[in-house]
């Protein structure tokens, strides 16, 4: 068996591994979409805000200045607000200042920071403020400075 009849053997196992390789990569890769899709899902959380008078049905990212939410145990506050009503409102603030303690809301202290949790007690609370606006308020004004200074970014290259 010579160079001409043994290449067979070896193209066959090149072969073999290149195949493997490309559908464990696709393999791999739909399934990163299908998390990916399922993480976004799992993020837009629908909450009922009250707008207008009336109580609606809201995605997380549809939330806007001025609408009142009801807070009840274990619903994690989604924008910054201050608290209008509530009994026993106690709020879990350790991911946002590192410590364990629970705050106690009431007019004394009624400010409530987006991405705590309610620990205890129910109430409701006046959007203030919301990250996702304040976010993409810095977007539309980094672009606007860079666009702004292009021309003097190019010279400094």
């Amino acid at each position: 068996m010579g160079i001409k009849e043994g290449w067979y053997d070896g193209g066959s196992v090149a072969f073999a591994v290149i195949l493997v390789i490309v559908v464990t990569a696709i393999s791999d890769y739909r399934e990163s979409l299908q998390f990916q899709n399922l993480n976004e899902e799992k993020r837009n959380i629908h909450l009922e805000v009250v707008r207008g008078g009336r109580r609606v049905e809201v995605s997380i990212y549809d939330i806007v200045v001025g609408d009142v939410i009801p807070l009840n145990i274990g619903d994690q506050v989604p924008a910054d607000g201050v608290l209008i009503s509530g009994r026993s409102l106690a709020i879990d603030e350790s991911n946002m200042t590192g410590e364990s303690k629970i705050f106690h809301k009431d007019g004394k202290d009624p400010f409530l920071m987006s991405g705590c949790k309610v620990a205890d007690g129910h109430g409701s609370m006046l959007v203030r403020f919301f990250p996702f606006y304040y976010f993409a308020f810095l977007r539309i004004l980094l672009n606007a400075l860079i666009s702004h200074y292009r021309e003097d970014l190019h010279f400094m290259r």
